[in-house]
């Protein structure tokens, strides 16, 4: 099952979700998934087409992710049956993290085969598999070549073939099963901080724009300060920013804001970027130890972390 942990989530987020399960993949040309990035609020033809696939129930979110491409970073939408991304977050890594899961499902696919193979022969249900995996391989064409292409690397494996129901494997049972067994997948890599970061950077802004748009002419030339030092921190901050530094402020509820404020008391606005100005920001930051200023997330709360002795 493609599950996204909760902790992915909770930091990529600006609001605590509950776990979210990944029905379905859409890999979209990279300049539609662009457009698609920057207009997260607006009418998208294709999430009318997995709009079934998509709804929050008690315990999780059912989401489609959408791909770029070219980019190795997706994005987690529910519509909840609408045509707009209504609840959407960036997800650092999704092509590595597909990568990762299709060995895990290749092998566990392949194990099945193997045992229930008849004459060198199996077949791999659409249905069954979406039972058992939680995930729909006829609407996801990307996942479907990952996973085959997976399956075709295994040297017990003679052809993989999909028809309307199904897949059909040709395997030497016995060699496939001892290179499953030699194939496991390396512990999937944590995600790291500035990765997370970035994320949590971009769903902040997302949100900041939705709210500048919806200003008159006169607050957005009341608030053009607060405007520009938003976007300049969005547009410079997460690559600028070491993995220490990203730690830190993932502290914070809002990352984005924070550095924000703190660029505008220290420099103001219209003073160029220099390459270690917002290393020293965060340095500053650090060094007076008032992170009570800001809202913290719960689990950095009264942690005596990160104070001036």
């Amino acid at each position: 099952m493609l599950s996204v942990s909760a902790e992915l989530f909770r930091k990529a987020c600006r609001f605590n979700l509950t776990p979210c399960t990944i029905r379905a993949v859409v890999c979209l040309p990279q300049d539609d998934f662009e457009y698609f990035e920057d207009t997260l609020l607006a009418h998208h033809d294709f999430l009318s087409d997995y709009k079934d696939l998509m709804g929050q129930t008690e315990t999780e979110q059912n989401c489609i992710l959408v791909l770029g491409k070219h980019s190795d970073d997706g994005i987690l939408c529910n519509s909840e049956g609408y045509s707009y991304a209504r609840y959407s977050a960036p997800m650092p890594g999704a092509k590595g993290y597909l990568d990762y899961k299709m060995t895990e499902i290749a092998n566990r696919v392949l194990t099945e085969a193997a045992k229930n193979c008849k004459d060198r022969m199996s077949f791999v249900d659409y249905d069954s598999f979406r039972e058992t995996e939680g995930f729909d391989l006829t609407r996801s064409k990307y996942v479907m070549d990952l996973l085959i292409s997976k399956m075709q690397k295994n040297f017990g494996v003679h052809s993989v073939v999909p028809d309307i129901k199904g897949m059909r494997i040709n395997l030497e049972p016995d060699l496939c099963l001892e290179q499953c067994r030699f194939t496991a997948p390396a512990a999937q890599p944590e995600q790291s901080a500035k990765a997370l970061l970035k994320a949590k950077i971009e769903a902040e802004f997302a949100e900041h724009k939705t709210k500048w748009l919806q200003m008159s002419p006169e607050e957005l030339i009341t608030n053009c300060e607060e405007i520009e030092a938003v976007t300049r921190m969005y547009k410079d901050a997460p690559d600028s920013i070491s993995e220490e530094d990203a730690e830190y402020l993932l502290r914070f509820r809002d990352p984005l804001e924070v550095l924000a404020e703190e660029w505008s008391a220290r420099s103001g606005i219209g003073t160029l970027i220099i390459d270690d100005e917002i290393s020293c920001i965060v340095f500053n930051m650090k060094d007076r130890g008032n992170d009570e200023d800001y809202d913290l997330n719960p689990e950095f709360k009264d942690d005596g972390q990160h104070k001036r002795m």
